[in-house]
């Protein structure tokens, strides 16, 4: 095999992506307060495919170092079946590589009227980084 795979060059780029969100600590504070204000109850996390699977590492980051309740939400929850559940004092976290799909963005908006509070400014703290890509 000649050359680095996708997923190799994409593991090389972690050290200077950390660097450049890091950098914005102004900003990771005021996420940080907003955050503490909120205190949330759960941590609900959604998306689909390799986005759901760092879910699952979010997931066992926020519980064993933080202590907070956090769960999966499917987007089809929202989207298909139309479910339309309490979540107030939720923290509603989707990850999703592109933060344009359409099921991920209805979920968001539910989760928004439903009580729950999304990531605030996450879309927005990282889009330099994902515009870079």
């Amino acid at each position: 095999m000649t050359g680095q795979t996708a997923m190799a060059a994409e593991i090389a780029e972690v050290p200077t992506a950390a660097e450049r969100l890091l950098a914005q600590g102004s900003a990771i504070r005021d996420i940080s307060r907003r955050l503490i204000r909120f205190a949330p109850r759960l941590v609900m996390v959604c998306g689909r495919g390799s986005s759901g699977h760092a879910g699952v590492y979010l997931r066992y980051l926020l519980e064993a170092r933080i202590g907070a309740l956090t769960t999966s939400a499917a987007p089809s929850i929202f989207t298909v079946y139309k479910t339309r559940p309490d979540l107030s004092g939720t923290l509603f976290i989707v990850i999703s590589q592109s933060g344009r799909s359409p099921d991920l963005v209805t979920a968001t908006e539910v989760a928004r009227q439903q009580g729950a509070m999304p990531a605030p400014g996450i879309r927005k703290f990282l889009q330099p980084w994902l515009d870079s890509r």
